[in-house]
């Protein structure tokens, strides 16, 4: 694991936390992947919030890269229902790629600027399950 982000495991979901010299590059976005397709593995985790303090620093992605990292993220961790929360985050055409590609093949992703808020969406499917 990487000294720019780690993870939290709670009874609920997964929390990774991009640590501010996180730079979401198509490398270091696959690290993650892997790590965290272990640690979702072991503890049998399909819920996971990614979230930073800071603003991140983003590499400019081609497409293909957008692509190719949701069809990893789906091949790693299907039916994954994933958060993404850091102050200044806003969709744009690479993350919009992105989410449409996971959720085309079963994975569903949202993102935010408030953690509170990442964290109530992304438990509303446990609430409902345990209801029924």
């Amino acid at each position: 694991m990487s000294g720019s982000y780690s993870f939290e495991i709670a009874a609920t979901h997964v929390t990774a936390f991009l640590h501010p010299a996180f730079q979401i590059t198509p490398s270091a976005v696959r690290d993650v992947w892997r790590d965290l397709s272990e640690i979702c593995a072991k503890h049998g985790c399909k819920r996971v919030l990614a979230v930073s303090d800071s603003a991140l620093a983003i590499a400019d992605f081609e497409k293909f890269d957008a692509y190719k990292l949701a069809e990893e993220l789906v091949t790693r961790i299907p039916g994954l229902r994933f958060a993404c929360c850091w102050p200044g985050l806003r969709t744009d055409t690479g993350n919009m790629l992105f989410v449409t590609v996971a959720s085309n093949r079963g994975v569903t992703i949202s993102f935010f600027n408030d953690r509170s808020a990442a964290l109530s969406w992304l438990l509303a499917i446990s609430a409902q399950n345990a209801s029924t």
